[in-house]
This record gives C-alpha cells, sequence and structure tokens, in this order.
C-alpha cells in the first residue's frame, strides 16, 4: 500500500492511542465529511488553493500515486478474481463465502475493468457511463449491505472511480465534470464512514495490540478496510492536487496500524500467516 500522503487539511490532528472502542469511534468520526472539506472538495472556500506546479517532488508523487491507482483495475482486467493477482486491499478471503458468484458489487467492477481495459476512443463514453451508472447505484444502496459486501462496494468505487478520475481519455468538453467528480468524492464519505462503523481493528488488537490476531480471517477483513479507507483517501489526495483544491493531511486515520508486510498480507491460509 501507499503512504499516507501529507499536506494541508481541514481536520485536527489526532493522538495515536491504544487501539479501542473509543479509537475506532474517533476515527468513525473523523470519517465523516466536514462542512469545510465540502467546500474545498468543490472549490468554493475562500482558503488558497492547492499548487499543481510541473515541478518538484509534488508533482513527482502525485504522478506515482496515480499509476499505482491505475494499475489496480489492470490488475483486475488481466487476471481476473485470481486470488494470488488481488490489488493490495482486497484480500482472497473476502471471496470464500461466495465460491459459487462473486458479491456483486465485485462481480460488477470486475466486469467494467475488463471493458476499460479493452475500450478504444470510441468505446470511452461507454466505459464511463457504464461506471458512473454503477458508481451511483453503489452510492445510493450501501446502506442496504453486510458489512462484507459493504467493504466489496468501498472496493468497488475506489477502482471505478480511478477509471472515471484517471483511466479515459479525455472526452467532450464538460464544464461541471470537476464539480460532478467532487460530489462524488462528497458522497464517497458516507461510505467510508458506513464502513469504519462496522468495526476497524480485530477483537484480539482491541485487547492486546501488541499480541498476535486470534483469527486470521477476521485480521484480514479489518486490515482490508483500513487499506481501504487508506487508498480511498490517496485517490482523493490525487484528485485534489489535479484539480486545485486543497489536500488531506489524513490525521483522522492516525490511529490505525500501518498496513501489514506483504508477505503476512498475502499467506494463502492461516498455518502459513502464523508462520
Amino acid at each position: 500500500m501507499l503512504a499516507t500522503p501529507t499536506s494541508s487539511s481541514s481536520h485536527s490532528p489526532l493522538p495515536p492511542p491504544t487501539p479501542n472502542t473509543t479509537t475506532t469511534n474517533t476515527i468513525a468520526a473523523g470519517l465523516v465529511i466536514s462542512p469545510q472539506r465540502r467546500q474545498e472538495l468543490l472549490g468554493t472556500t475562500g482558503s488558497p488553493r492547492s499548487s499543481s506546479s510541473r515541478g518538484g517532488a509534488r508533482q513527482h508523487t502525485l504522478h506515482v500515486v496515480i499509476r499505482i491507482l491505475k494499475s489496480w483495475p489492470r490488475l483486475m482486467a488481466m487476471h481476473g478474481a485470481s486470488p494470488q493477482h488481488l490489488p493490495p486491499m482486497m484480500h482472497p478471503v473476502q471471496l470464500e463465502p461466495h465460491a459459487d458468484a462473486l458479491p456483486v458489487p465485485l462481480a460488477n467492477c470486475f466486469a467494467l475493468t475488463k471493458l476499460w481495459a479493452t475500450h478504444t476512443r470510441a468505446t470511452a463514453q461507454l466505459v464511463h457511463d457504464a461506471a458512473t451508472q454503477e458508481v451511483q447505484r453503489l452510492l445510493h444502496s450501501h446502506h442496504t449491505y453486510t458489512p462484507t459486501d459493504l467493504l466489496a462496494a468501498a472496493q468497488a468505487l475506489l477502482i471505478l472511480t480511478t477509471i472515471l478520475f484517471f483511466g479515459l481519455p479525455d472526452r467532450s468538453p464538460n464544464p461541471n465534470r470537476a464539480a460532478d467528480e467532487a460530489q462524488t468524492l462528497i458522497a464517497v464519505w458516507d461510505l467510508k464512514h458506513a464502513l469504519a462503523l462496522t468495526g476497524l481493528f480485530d477483537t484480539t488488537e482491541l485487547a492486546s495490540p501488541q499480541r498476535v490476531p486470534d483469527d486470521w480471517r477476521s485480521w484480514a477483513l479489518v486490515s482490508a478496510k483500513r487499506r481501504t479507507i487508506l487508498a480511498l483517501h490517496h485517490l482523493e489526495w490525487a484528485w485534489s492536487l489535479v484539480h486545485g483544491r486543497a489536500v488531506l493531511t489524513c490525521f483522522e486515520l492516525g490511529p490505525l496500524p500501518a498496513p501489514a508486510a506483504g508477505g503476512v498480507w498475502r499467506a494463502r491460509d492461516e498455518r502459513e500467516w502464523r508462520g
């Protein structure tokens, strides 16, 4: 996963307390979009706008982040739901209860990545419209999902908004494009908040952060939630910088553990994970 982006923010820093239920609630509360952040995304605030100058380390970081984000839908299009080739916020454990069919949000997302991967300039609008329709469906219906399907919906939103924001050639001029995309990012905050409320820590982490979690599957799911929320913040950071908006510092995610090492995350079973 990527490192947490930093720059100007509308949030106050949070201390890194020991994980507990209060910490979870604090993070969830921090994932309710503030009025100031809403104005920053819409470009209606009077605060200084972020510079997207062509040179410097910041611009280089922006290009790297966008390239990494775009690599994930390519990975899905190329390998499908292969457990060995999932994007780094999706875990094979998520697919286990769906041996015969993927969770609907991910099934639709995989299909749309294949459509995107083979698009031409002539079919770009078709891909855009199909992805936009699915994004709107997810945003309007996520409150009806189970916790596992809510995670799948958040991951699908990450992939599809990456395609919409960074993965399609310029189409016919649309003066409202940035405003429409900003409204989408604002709506995504509601889903991030709902996902955080389902729990961002394993019960063992809450009881004793130094202990190895008792259950591999439970750990994998909460880790996938944390990785997904972090990746959605990276997406917003990149979009904000491209469009000259103030960017996030992600202080609200400060209490979260760093993503686990790749070898731990990619363990094929609980025995390998514990080894």
